[in-house]
């Protein structure tokens, strides 16, 4: 018997300060201060609003009813059909459906054998 040690492949290169910088493009479109990235801003911001206590569904809290809300959504394709099926369904909020819906129909152009079964 032969015994072969763990190993891992990285498949695609990793540039983590690009991670970094989406994570706070990310961040930073939910509090509206995409103007204030720098070459070196990526988490600060971040780590004062924890440090502050706040977290952003107490911060939401004081915005009035039907504001505009951006977001930004990271999943792996497992995880989008997921999505694409709780949120495209008949009783899913319809304002939910009237983004997810229009976002599935691309991506079946884009990536059919991913999301061609998904039906609402």
């Amino acid at each position: 018997m032969k015994l072969i040690k763990p190993n891992f492949q990285i498949l695609s290169p990793i540039n983590g300060l690009e991670m970094l910088r989406n994570i706070e493009r990310a961040g930073r479109t939910c509090y509206k201060s995409e103007d204030k990235i720098t070459d070196n801003s990526a988490e600060k911001s971040y780590l004062k609003l924890l440090k502050l206590g706040w977290s952003p569904q107490q911060a939401r809290s004081v915005l009035p009813n039907s504001l505009k809300t951006e977001i930004v959504v990271t999943a792996n394709l497992r995880e989008w059909r997921l999505i694409f099926k709780q949120r495209t369904a008949p009783e899913a909020h319809p304002q939910m459906r009237e983004l997810m819906c229009p976002l599935l129909d691309r991506l079946k152009k884009e990536i059919p054998v991913i999301f061609s079964d998904i039906n609402y």
